[in-house]
């Protein structure tokens, strides 16, 4: 029968003064040491099992927000990722890959490289779920199809993996999960099929695991995920069947379990993920149909009580897991029905949930890890980039961080009438697109904002090129051409900034790609999961999507591509959570679409646009907040919507008088500034956006001649 438990701190041991007491409560404080001099999250990565990536987000230390800044390929079907404590490596597994990719973190930007050997062999079939001993040194994996446990030891200097003496270890029928406790000294395998936990001694002399004798305890009925409290007192288990969280007490000298108490979670739960926060006060369990069901640990009474407002809504599909990012302060929710992540603020009075934005995600995201640093990440403007189309230059300006002040650095000469920019993620390099020249051309950029055309540069494109963009990974390049009604996508080769045109594969023909009549607009999606064409003379949108690691160049026409849209569009924009698109006209119409979750399909909101009249010159939306912005020539305004994020409708409008003619506008990543080109005055106005009403305030502005299109270079510290 299940009883309760007396609250312990396992790292006190009252009564216990050996060495080995001793030794394991310097081990179960080391993740607090991590956590005391690094307790700022930075980044997130998410899994995604049908596309096979992982996506890389910044984690914005004020609201929790995630900013998606590219993505790393994998095997089939990645089910789990892990972060090493020391934050230097991440490790992902690939159930019908059978393999374990390792990952080198930048420390800065968070991007992943791959290392020397990866993937790596766990000798398991089917590795479900990892996780990592707090002391760095070994990597556990529950080996679905083996009906057992994997443990790799981690090369302290390079991240890679190599068996552990003995694995795999036998364990229950189908593990599904595996974890370890505070102090690293045990690690926990759970099995669906015969409803049991399998225990096991970390054996670092012997370098091996070992399996305890009675270590095998029942845990409801198909259990699903574990996780131990941080004092290693307490373990929690989700049952699916029993539609119940099961918990346990752990023997602080043997780690064995013995049951304790089981809290039904209600009709229509089917529990899954289970997630606690760091300092052990709250316990969330994420259900496969109903949302997120939340606890308070009672300390005086030894048992959980259920938060306020529990369960919460997870405003996705299929919530599969939730997860806690390592400053406690914010959750996140990985909905596996339809693609998308859902943020939460951590209530720390009470521990409820609230709800903040859900974005989407790529195609079935799973897992979710997270990397710490001494400070939050920023993102610092440094240079702007601008075209003078009249004089044929490339211009390099200075921003000052602080004041939004320019100066003039730099100009080279680019192909005859330069009409397109784009800025490469990784800040190495500028492209430019030159419709007198049927050219791109490539410049590189030094620590300074100088500018120089690369070795091979200009390389040939289409018939009047007028549209160029690289996409979040500064892997491809992508160039519309109006003349020939084209999309020619080049390869970036990193080491020399050189450009190769998309080959014929089986997968894909060659660069150019057809599109519809007189091509304007080219927008690539946040999660490079989608582009999409505006075709001006045929009225209507072309989206691509990807085939395994190439280019976005994949027609949906099974999916209705091309689809409709009105006369005179000539402007796309997209918003931060990746969910809507927005189009302008040349009377002033702004149309507002849902993008499928699925496969990317823009559908149209109904009355869910605006007008702003004739003479629109430009639409662009916030990087971070609710915001769209269109310029209006007529009255010399930027109009400010709002809309809203469950539904992608535009709001009431607030007009910002300018001082000249806008002819389009950019924001840098931090969303701190906007740039104006301005006409009549040929200048640039530089503007600080308001945090919290979105207005513009004008706090420079600078003769730059006559600029057709410009850009942001922005540092990440």
């Amino acid at each position: 029968m299940l009883k309760k438990a007396v609250f312990m701190d396992a790292c006190s041991r009252k009564g216990h003064n050996n060495r080995l007491v001793t030794w394991l409560a310097w081990l179960c404080l080391l993740p607090w040491i991590w956590q005391a001099s690094a307790d700022v999250t930075r980044f997130a990565y998410a899994v995604n099992g049908y596309d096979s990536t992982v996506l890389v987000y910044q984690v914005q230390v004020d609201t929790g927000a995630l900013s998606p800044v590219g993505h790393a390929p994998v095997k089939k079907f990645p089910g789990s990722v892990v972060a090493h404590p020391n934050g230097r490596w991440l490790y992902v597994s690939t159930q019908t890959g059978m393999s374990i990719h390792v990952f080198a973190i930048d420390p800065v930007t968070g991007r992943l490289t791959e290392i020397a050997g990866s993937p790596f062999d766990p000798k398991v079939v089917s590795p479900f779920w990892l996780t990592v001993a707090p002391q760095g040194d070994y990597l556990f994996i529950a080996g679905r199809n083996s009906n057992a446990i994997a443990a790799m030891a981690i090369d302290p200097n390079s991240g890679a993996l190599t068996s552990m003496t003995g694995s795999p270890f036998a364990g229950g029928f189908m593990p599904r999960s595996v974890a370890v406790d505070p102090a690293g000294q045990h690690v926990y395998m759970v099995s669906i099929n015969d409803d049991s936990v399998t225990t096991y001694s970390i054996d670092r002399r012997k370098k091996t695991l070992v399996p305890l004798a009675t270590g095998i305890a029942t845990a409801g009925d198909a259990p699903q995920f574990m996780t131990i409290d941080p004092t290693g007192k307490h373990a929690y288990i989700s049952s699916w069947t029993t539609k119940s969280l099961v918990s346990f007490k752990v023997s602080p000298e043997t780690g064995m379990l013995q049951p304790d108490l089981e809290y039904g979670l209600g009709e229509g739960i089917s529990p899954f993920g289970v997630a606690m926060t760091p300092d052990g006060r709250y316990l969330y369990v994420a259900s496969w149909w109903a949302g997120i069901v939340g606890f308070r640990r009672d300390e005086a009474k030894d048992h959980l009580v259920s938060l306020p407002g529990s369960p919460y809504a997870t405003f996705g599909v299929q919530p599969i897991q939730i997860f806690v990012e390592p400053a406690g302060q914010f959750a996140y929710v990985t909905n596996y029905g339809n693609n998308t992540l859902t943020e939460y603020r951590i209530n720390g009075d009470d521990g409820s949930l609230i709800p903040g934005d859900t974005i989407l995600a790529r195609s079935g995201p799973r897992a979710m890890a997270f990397v710490s640093g001494k400070s939050p990440v920023r993102n610092i403007p440094r240079n702007i980039f601008a075209l003078r189309s009249d004089a044929g230059q490339l211009v390099s300006f200075a921003i000052d961080a602080d004041t939004g002040k320019l100066k003039e650095q730099a100009a080279v000469a680019t192909g005859a009438e330069p009409v397109s920019l784009a800025v490469d993620p990784l800040n190495q390099f500028v492209f430019v697109a030159n419709k007198g020249g049927d050219s791109v051309g490539v410049f590189s950029v030094d620590a300074h904002g100088g500018l120089k055309e690369m070795e091979g540069s200009p390389y040939k494109t289409g018939s009047k090129p007028v549209a160029v963009r690289v996409d979040y990974n500064g892997r491809f390049v992508y160039v519309l051409n109006e003349g020939g009604n084209t999309m020619s996508v080049f390869m970036l080769l990193r080491d020399g900034g050189k450009l190769e045109e998309a080959p014929n594969t089986q997968y894909f023909s060659a660069s150019p790609y057809a599109v519809g009549e007189q091509p304007g607009d080219l927008l690539l999606h946040m999660t490079d999961r989608y582009s999409y064409v505006l075709n001006r003379g045929s009225h209507n949108i072309h989206f691509f999507k990807f085939y395994g690691n190439g280019p976005l160049v994949i027609d949906s026409d099974g999916y209705g591509s091309p689809f409709a849209v009105g006369a005179d569009v000539f402007a796309l924009a997209r918003e931060y959570t990746g969910k809507y698109m927005y189009t302008l006209d040349a009377a002033g119409n702004v149309g507002a679409y849902t993008l499928d979750l699925h496969n990317g399909t823009p559908v149209a909101i109904v009355d869910g646009g605006a007008k702003v009249g004739p003479g629109a010159t430009a639409l662009r939306a916030h990087p971070r907040k609710p915001w769209l912005y269109v310029t209006q020539g007529r009255d010399n305004t930027v109009r400010r919507f709002s809309f809203d994020p469950a539904t992608g409708r535009l709001q009431a409008a607030k007009s910002i008088k300018l001082t000249a003619t806008p002819q389009g506008i950019e924001f840098d990543q931090s969303g701190q500034f906007a740039v104006i080109r301005q006409a009549g005055k040929t200048s640039l106005g530089v503007y600080r956006v308001a945090p919290k009403t979105g207005d513009l305030k004008p706090v420079d502005e600078v003769d730059a001649g006559a600029i057709s299109d410009l850009g942001f270079l922005v540092e990440t510290q």
